[in-house]
């Protein structure tokens, strides 16, 4: 209303919109007489409400005339040149009856050729020939003429759909066109059509590729699903004849190792590859494996390495050829923690300094194992203490001449349950005094020696690296391979506790064998693409791991008694005399190794004879015991007993009641174990006496060591 206060001569106020009919902040404006307009574009702005706003001249397209009939430009349907045909505008053909038309439903513009019906105003042509036309339009309007009720603010004139200003049509607007103009159209027409030709062309090309590229996928598909159908026959044709050798198996293997041969299968085949069907395997093993128990053995490695920054790399050699799950190092010198623990990262590294730069001792223990260290201040001395279900102290040491600490010393560490290992600079048979301290010691604290068969040092003939144990079942060889140090490196096996275990396995080897069977063309496959040493690494790490996978793990209800400790002791004693009469020739020893040994024997024999009685007297009771004292019976019955009907009693009478027979059974083996001594002819002690001519003659007093020097004398028969 402001507006039109100011300027009479506005017609008309109206908010421009955009594509999607939103207002915009443009406005245009009507006028009623062209002086108002041309005053207010020379001013160039307004004012509206004290704002001054920027004024422009406003054009619009002009309509461009496409004829409903042949669908040309620039005329209409009654001065259409095409008189007996119509255009289809969707598929662009030309027919007589559009009526009796049946389109294809393809959309083809008739000026360009594109997906689009004939009179689209988006068209390329259509849209080439309205700007060209625009043009034309404005160079040929006079400013003058342009006055009308429509004319707006924004442009300086409105041009009317179907008439100009000054009311000629656009056919005669067309006719009127100078010759350059209509040149200038024509060209670009034609630069257009020949651009759309090119596009087509190449279009077109693009498509021939596309298809040959469709054929060629399609063909190599074909050969490949060819191939594969192949491949499928093979498959079902082996999978029928591994069916039949499942239901021949189904027959021999039992209910539970069936289902097992049934789940390695399925691991086989759910698995995406061989390292995870593996590493699954490993996983189960080790839930498999309680923390803190080992059922059957631990591989250790002692050695002597005299420097270990020289032989670190055959130190990691024998560990994997010997699978070593407890390392003892002595003489390591300089230790690169960060190395060793890189080069064994399965292993926890424990380390004690040394008296001197080339001293210190060095155990690793497998990280599954639970080791902590006791507190220990002697140099070259380590002590760890494993946790079993009874926990083993296990001491490394490493005992130069020049050593500051005493075998006393050792004393505290010592417990019942115990081993020392590594070098001890000590032969217990030919170092007198040093071993004589040395045994007396281990006297002490009932320490038994543990010697490997052949000498240890390169250097001499003596055995200087051994270990002594108390409680422990260990029992050790020397490495007869090359090595670089003057020591031979010691290979022990550490036994666990029978008594103490509460588990048992044992593999099925039918399911084993199944399973290879199965899979024999996979490795058929891998050995004849890969090389022959690492298919090889590979196919044996893989049996040992499905040997583990066919294992049946069970509860172990039917355990030997341990062997009681005071007798463990006792022996351990007896051995260590053993030794020392060894060395010395000392008859006294001798007999006395002889005497506890044979005490021992005859505790152990009261022990057993014991757990027998308590046996017989509890095998009617339910439980473990009764079931126990049958599992043992057992094999002492023969194999026919099996289809045993009865038993002949003396009267003559044939006894068939099952329980009655179990009674008479068991008494029967009741007295029979009650027999104090059972006396059986020797073929050579107990044979007639010999009679010798000097048997009334005295026998002369000599002693143990001339005996020993008579034997030593005499020579080696040889073969003539």
């Amino acid at each position: 209303h402001e507006l039109k206060e100011k300027y009479p001569g506005i017609a008309d106020v109206i908010r421009l919109k955009n594509k999607a009919q939103q207002p915009v902040r443009a406005v245009k404006l009507e006028f009623l007489s062209a002086s108002v307009r041309n005053e207010i574009l020379d001013a160039n702005e307004i004012s509206v409400m004290h704002l001054k706003l920027k004024v422009v001249e406003f054009f619009t397209h002009a309509n461009v005339l496409i004829c409903s009939n042949c669908y040309g430009i620039g005329h209409f349907r009654k001065q259409c040149p095409q008189k007996n045909e119509s255009t289809c505008k969707t598929c662009g053909e030309k027919c007589v009856n559009l009526t009796d038309h049946q389109c294809s439903g393809v959309l083809k513009c008739v000026h360009c050729g594109g997906p689009h019906i004939s009179n689209d105003a988006k068209c390329k042509v259509v849209k080439d020939y309205r700007v060209a036309l625009t043009r034309n339009l404005l160079s040929k309007l006079d400013p003058a003429n342009t006055e009308n009720p429509r004319n707006g603010l924004i442009h300086s004139g409105i041009i009317p759909s179907a008439r100009t200003t000054n009311g000629e049509s656009y056919a005669n607007m067309v006719k009127t066109m100078s010759s350059n103009a209509n040149e200038v159209v024509l060209k670009k027409l034609d630069s257009v059509l020949t651009k759309v030709e090119e596009e087509s062309n190449i279009t077109r090309q693009s498509l021939e590729e596309f298809k040959q590229e469709i054929r060629n996928n399609y063909n190599e598909t074909k050969q490949q699903v060819i191939v594969i159908e192949e491949k499928v026959k093979e498959m079902e044709k082996k999978i029928v004849e591994f069916s039949g050798r499942i239901d021949q198996a189904k027959t021999t293997l039992s209910s539970n190792d069936y289902c097992l041969l049934k789940d390695i299968i399925d691991e086989w085949h759910k698995a995406a590859s061989l390292n995870l069907l593996e590493l699954k395997w490993k996983q189960n093993q080790r839930k498999n494996v309680r923390h803190g128990y080992f059922s059957s053995s631990l591989n250790i490695l002692c050695f002597n390495v005299r420097g270990l920054d020289l032989r670190w790399g055959e130190v990691c050699l024998l560990v994997k050829q010997h699978l070593s799950d407890i390392i003892v190092l002595g003489e390591v010198g300089r230790v690169d923690i960060a190395l060793i623990s890189a080069a064994l990262s399965n292993h926890n590294v424990f380390y004690q300094c040394g008296e001197n730069a080339h001293g210190g001792v060095l155990v690793m223990v497998r990280k599954d194992i639970s080791a902590v260290r006791v507190s220990c201040s002697l140099p070259n001395i380590g002590a760890l203490d494993l946790q079993f279900d009874q926990t083993i102290r296990l001491i490394a040491m490493y005992a130069p001449e020049s050593k500051t600490w005493n075998w006393s010393d050792l004393t505290p560490l010592v417990t019942n349950c115990c081993m020392i290992l590594d070098d001890f600079n000590i032969d217990i048979e030919q170092d007198g005094e040093k071993a004589d301290r040395l045994l007396e010691w281990m006297d002490s604290c009932c320490l038994g020696p543990v010697v490997p068969d052949s000498n240890t040092s390169l250097r001499s003939d003596r055995t200087i690296d051994y270990a002594v144990t108390i409680g422990v079942d260990l029992t050790i060889q020397a490495y007869e391979g090359e090595t670089t140090s003057d020591h031979k490196p010691l290979l022990g096996v550490l036994v666990g506790d029978k008594a103490s275990t509460d588990e048992g396995s044992r593999t099925i080897w039918p399911v084993f064998t199944l399973m290879l069977s199965y899979i024999f063309d996979y490795w058929e496959k891998k050995w004849d693409t890969e090389t022959y040493d690492i298919t090889y690494e590979r196919f044996i790490s893989f049996l040992i791991l499905l040997k583990t996978r066919c294992q049946q793990h069970f509860s172990l209800n039917h355990a030997r008694p341990s062997i009681p400790p005071n007798l463990v002791k006792i022996l351990a004693r007896s051995r260590s005399l053993s030794f020392k009469a060894k060395r010395k020739g000392d008859i006294e020893r001798r007999k006395e190794a002889h005497r506890l040994r044979n005490f021992a024997r005859f505790e152990l024999k009261n022990f057993q004879k014991e757990q027998l009685a308590k046996q017989l007297k509890e095998r009617h009771l339910p439980g473990e015991a009764s079931r126990l004292f049958w599992s043992k019976t057992k094999r002492h019955f023969r194999q026919v007993s099996s289809s045993l009907r009865g038993f002949l009693s003396p009267s003559g009478e044939i006894i068939k009641d099952s329980q009655i027979m179990a009674d008479m059974a068991a008494d029967h083996y009741e007295g029979l174990f009650e027999t104090p001594v059972v006396m059986r002819p020797h073929p050579y002690v107990d044979a007639p006496p010999v009679q010798w001519e000097n048997a009334a003659e005295p026998i002369p007093m000599v002693t143990y060591p001339e005996i020993l020097n008579i034997l030593r004398s005499r020579k080696k028969k040889t073969v003539s």
